[in-house]
């Protein structure tokens, strides 16, 4: 699968060995214009650690008052940042469709703004 010229692709990182991602999840992250990392707190990122096109949303957790609002700040983040045109990565650790909670509402809002988007499976 290639990556679309714009729109959203959510990615998962794996379980924390960059060479352990999926040559689809690489082939995305090497072709955007912007990867937006649920969290930086994660072993394995290394090679994105200085990239100029990275963001985290590591911010958000000090400022809500609970996981669930951080959650939907989240989402509108990466949509948001979507909706600004490009190729936008997010990126979560592990698999994005296992204990990802982000990773449906990110999904809702891309579809209620018309955000083009795809999910890349990955190692868990």
């Amino acid at each position: 699968m290639t990556a679309p010229e714009c729109g959203l692709t959510i990615v998962g990182l794996g379980p924390g060995d960059a060479d352990l991602r999926t040559v689809g999840v690489q082939r995305a992250l090497d072709a955007a214009d912007a990867i937006i990392l649920r969290t930086r707190i994660h072993p394995g990122l290394d090679d994105l650690a200085h990239d100029p096109r990275v963001s985290d949303c590591d911010d958000l957790y000090q400022d809500a008052d609970d996981f669930v609002q951080v959650y939907r700040v989240i989402a509108e983040r990466v949509v948001s940042r979507a909706r600004e045109g490009g190729r936008v990565v997010y990126g979560v650790p592990g698999h994005p469709r296992f204990a990802e909670q982000t990773v449906p509402l990110v999904e809702a809002a891309a579809r209620e703004s018309g955000v083009p988007l795809q999910v890349l499976d990955s190692v868990s």
